[in-house]
This record gives C-alpha cells, sequence and structure tokens, in this order.
C-alpha cells in the first residue's frame, strides 16, 4: 500500500471555522462521481467549511490539473487569489 492510500484512508477532516477556497477540475472522473454526496460546485466541502468557501473551476480532471499545460492556469488563478489576500505590505 502507498503512502498516499494510506494518508486518504487514515484523513479525518474538521470543521474549519475561515475562508477557503477550492479549485476544482473542469473535467468530471470516476474520482468524483464515486464520491458519497452530491457533488456540487464545493464537492462537500462546504460540511467542514463554515466560513465564506469560493469554488474556482480549472481545466483539465483530477490528475491533469496539476500537470502541464493546466498547471499554469492553476498557478494563474492560485496568484489571483493569493494577490487578493495579501496586503500590499506583505507583497514581494
Amino acid at each position: 500500500e502507498d503512502s498516499w492510500s494510506k494518508a486518504e484512508e487514515s484523513y479525518q477532516p474538521v470543521p474549519y471555522d475561515g475562508q477557503a477556497v477550492l479549485f476544482r477540475a473542469k473535467v468530471k472522473t470516476s474520482v468524483s462521481a464515486g464520491t458519497t454526496f452530491d457533488v456540487n460546485d464545493t464537492h462537500g466541502w462546504e460540511r467542514f467549511v463554515t466560513g465564506d468557501l469560493e469554488s474556482i473551476e480549472v481545466p483539465g480532471d483530477h490528475s491533469s490539473m496539476c500537470e502541464e499545460p493546466h498547471v499554469r492556469v492553476l498557478a494563474s488563478r492560485l496568484r489571483t487569489v493569493l494577490d487578493k489576500v495579501m496586503s500590499p505590505d506583505e507583497k514581494s
């Protein structure tokens, strides 16, 4: 058994009282189809995030969104989110 499977099996999410951003894949795969909850824009994370939860769609599927060429779009959208929340003094 690999470390990814072990981590997935042992992960127990707990409520988070803050803002969060979910980057979700545009292409649905068996990862999203095999869930035990209704798949919506937040993929069930609204059960755990009690603050604002923003959902941003990125190209690709669950795996390929982190690979070329899709990762460039993911990085760009992540940069936009980070720029929005950082104060001018913290930007480098």
